[in-house]
């Protein structure tokens, strides 16, 4: 079946679908550390594989910092053997497997299985400081309370690294504009949970 209508779901596994939705591309797959959007969903006969799991068709944004698009252009050279571009990768039409994404879902779901945390590091006037933004059973939701933290911030930011970790994933972020030099912000999705407490306020200099 295809579904293209946004809002339609599909359910893999533990994992709900939705078209139009966000999803991250993890490590499993040569996409890992990519955000993008679901665009439509084939199961069975209207496949485009011969998996026995749904595919994900996935616009995925193009990577902004310097240091990421060096990473995945690496990568897929080293992949296929010879050099490749940005622009070679098809980015906006690519076929993923649910075990490959996490969905990002609008809304808190049941926890039904290990707790993990989303910690924030940012600068403060006494240095670098540390708050728990979240806690969740699911990866999905707090890759979205990471994003809305994101919004929060006066100067933008773009993704410079993404590191998988043993339970995990680390994300760091620089400021968009190059001139702006020194600013520290990463985000640490872990298995066991960091900082328990909140420190007052989440005064980084670059926030509202």
């Amino acid at each position: 079946m295809l579904y293209q209508k946004k809002g339609d779901t599909v359910l893999a596994g533990s994992k709900m679908f939705t078209v139009g939705g966000e999803v991250f591309a993890n490590h499993t797959c040569d996409y890992g550390g990519l955000f993008g959007t679901v665009t439509e969903i084939r199961t069975g006969p209207d496949q485009c594989t011969e998996r026995d799991e749904p595919d994900i068709c996935c616009d995925l944004q193009p990577p902004e910092s310097e240091t990421m698009v060096m990473e995945i252009k690496d990568r897929f050279s080293a992949l296929f053997g010879y050099p490749k571009q940005l622009e070679d990768l098809g980015l906006d039409c690519v076929i993923l497997a649910p075990s490959m994404l996490e969905p990002m879902p609008e809304d808190l779901p049941a926890e039904d299985g290990r707790l993990l945390s989303l910690t924030c590091f940012y600068d403060s006037d006494s240095g670098c400081a540390a708050q728990t933004l979240a806690l969740s059973s699911d990866m999905g939701l707090l890759l979205r309370k990471m994003r809305e933290d994101l919004d929060t911030y006066e100067i933008p930011v773009i993704l410079s690294h993404v590191e998988r970790r043993i339970d995990g994933y680390q994300f760091s972020y620089e400021a968009k504009d190059a001139e702006v030099e020194g600013l520290y912000l990463s985000y640490t999705i872990s298995g066991v949970p960091v900082f328990l407490s909140q420190p007052a306020g989440h005064n980084c200099a670059a926030q509202e």
